[in-house]
């Protein structure tokens, strides 16, 4: 069975005390209105980082990223049928940095918010998305 591949990418800034605010974004209700980190497909001729970036531009309109860390975890998975490969990055914006969810093509997102880490755990529902919230958070603060 082909196996799909897919990004996750914790996107995060570092306020003015120096801690983390996590990007969450809200699904539509169509698509379950859960909070979650930017996740998406890699196309047949992209690299994981190349698919990182375009979806990050698509969901939330930033083109200028600062450090993307890969996070050292994939996870596989089944589902519709399909056999999924997810990789998880962490990507650090500028605090300066405006996003925008009005340019996403398929509108999968209607909110957003950023939160601190605590609350980033809170919200995520999938035990992958509090993996990666737990790799970034190691490597900042142990």
């Amino acid at each position: 069975m082909e196996q799909h591949k897919k990004i996750q990418a914790i996107v995060f800034r570092k306020n003015s005390q120096d801690s983390l605010e996590i990007l969450a974004l809200r699904r539509v209700k169509q698509r379950g209105g859960n909070w979650q980190p930017i996740t998406g497909n890699v196309d047949s001729n992209e690299t994981f980082e190349n698919a990182l970036k375009r979806e990050i531009k698509e969901e939330i309109g930033v083109n200028k990223l600062g450090t993307i860390i890969d996070l050292n975890l994939e996870f596989e998975f089944s589902k519709n049928n399909k056999q999924y490969l997810e990789k998880a990055f962490a990507v650090e914006l500028s605090i300066e940095e405006r996003i925008s969810l009005e340019q996403n093509p398929s509108l999968e997102h209607d909110d957003s918010i950023w939160i601190s880490y605590d609350g980033a755990f809170e919200m995520f529902d999938f035990v992958q998305q509090k993996e990666a919230l737990n790799k970034l958070y190691q490597k900042f603060y142990h």
